[in-house]
């Protein structure tokens, strides 16, 4: 099976919980952003910033039941489940300010993972990039970005750790590069 087939199934699953929550129908780009919220640090806050006032009331009490898990984030988010190339508009997502304030932290934090040549081939994908910022952003980081990323290792994961504590401390979630990376995801798998 195909990773736009897995992708789907995830997209079509996430809809389905999500609508079923709300007893709504609801769209999957909708779906996909209300799980990826529900599963940041701060979901309540993601949800406010990311969605329209209503929808985040109608959440919040489904918070983790919603949120999408490591393997859904795997198959949608995933080094494996990335196209090879993204659009010029990624490529430029992908060297923004705030994006890019998100993968400095992390290509540092990783430095020795990212010298290993999977790794390195998939951190050159301007898409792997933008899953990264989300997955810096989530409870789950070390594990989302391993799927984002590829594996790493007990170093890496230490000074991943840090790094994700000094951000959290100087400027809190970065919601404008979560959301900017989610949208530019979205497109690109022509989800929305």
């Amino acid at each position: 099976m195909d990773w736009s087939r897995k992708r789907m199934q995830v997209v079509e699953a996430i809809t389905d919980r999500v609508s079923a929550a709300t007893n709504r129908v609801i769209s999957q780009d909708l779906a996909v952003r209300i799980a990826v919220c529900c599963a940041l640090r701060n979901p309540e806050e993601a949800l406010t910033y990311m969605t329209n006032r209503s929808t985040c009331e109608m959440i919040k009490e489904h918070v983790d039941e919603l949120r999408i898990s490591i393997f859904e984030f795997g198959q949608f988010f995933g080094f494996n489940a990335l196209p090879a190339h993204g659009s010029d508009q990624c490529v430029q997502l992908a060297g923004s300010d705030c994006v890019r304030a998100v993968t400095d932290v992390v290509e540092t934090a990783l430095r020795y993972a990212l010298a290993e040549q999977l790794q390195s081939a998939n951190w050159r994908k301007p898409l792997c990039r933008l899953s990264s910022v989300i997955a810096m952003e989530m409870e789950e980081t070390s594990e989302a970005l391993g799927l984002a990323v590829g594996t790493f290792g007990e170093s890496d994961a230490r000074r991943l750790s840090d790094a994700r504590e000094h951000m959290e401390e100087e400027v809190g979630t970065n919601l404008e590069a979560v959301d900017l990376a989610l949208n530019e995801l979205l497109r690109a798998f022509g989800i929305g």
